[in-house]
């Protein structure tokens, strides 16, 4: 899966961004990721602010093809899907639910040949970009435009906290380009008090992954474009 990413500026003063943000540029907290969709089944993840967070705004319906589908999840259990319908009007979408930072949602796109995606909005910094995970299982991702491995940067929090609560579990679903995947599975290891499966490598900008929770799970970020 390739990722582009560019964060671009409103103001003329340059400023670094941390390296594991490759591809990414700053000096203020407005700007844009494109995201490449696949024919099949992806996991993203809004990583920036856009107004009300709406899936009309996030995603509008006239930038992606007839017949694409955004599914949810919900801690019930169930699966809620919105499909990209064609109308008088040209297009829209059958509902509109949210789609905040730090909120997965699956992808679903049967068309041949690959799309773009592109989110357009604000990073959020500073301790503003704080979040829980909830106990159970969820659809989730970062806050914030960040891509390195569970155990990098992004820091994803887990726990091990006993019989006959069993260990934080994450998911991530790796689409193949040919309209199937797998699902990459990581436990938390109580002992190196980390995940496993390091060799999956990183969790890429605007991706999201199913995460299971034995408890609500601060995720802290104190995050920050310019130092």
């Amino acid at each position: 899966m390739r990722t582009k990413t560019l964060l671009l500026t409103a103001a003329l003063t340059a400023a670094g961004i941390a390296t594991s943000m490759a591809q990414v540029y700053s000096v203020n907290a407005v700007g844009y990721v494109n995201k490449t969709i696949k024919p099949g089944l992806q996991i993203l993840n809004n990583p920036l602010s856009n107004g009300d967070n709406l899936l009309s705004t996030v995603i509008p319906p006239a930038s992606v093809p007839a017949g694409t589908q955004i599914v949810k999840y919900s801690q019930m259990g169930g699966y809620s899907t919105i499909t990209r319908e064609i109308d008088e009007f040209g297009g829209q979408w059958d509902a509109n639910p949210s789609l905040n930072p730090g909120e997965g949602f699956f992808v679903r796109h049967g068309n041949p040949g690959d799309f773009t995606i592109t989110f357009v909005g604000e990073v959020l910094q500073g301790p503003a970009s704080n979040s829980s995970l909830p106990m159970g299982r969820s659809l989730a991702g970062s806050l914030v435009p960040q891509a390195s491995s569970p155990n990098g940067a992004l820091a994803i929090p887990g726990s091990a906290p006993g019989f006959p609560l069993p260990a934080s579990q994450m998911f991530a679903y790796k689409n193949d380009g040919s309209g199937g995947g797998v699902y990459q599975s990581r436990t938390w290891d109580e002992i190196e008090n980390k995940w496993d499966n390091e060799d999956y490598g990183d969790i890429t900008v605007a991706e999201g992954f199913f995460i299971d929770q034995p408890s609500v799970t601060p995720w802290n970020r104190n995050f920050n474009v310019n130092p």
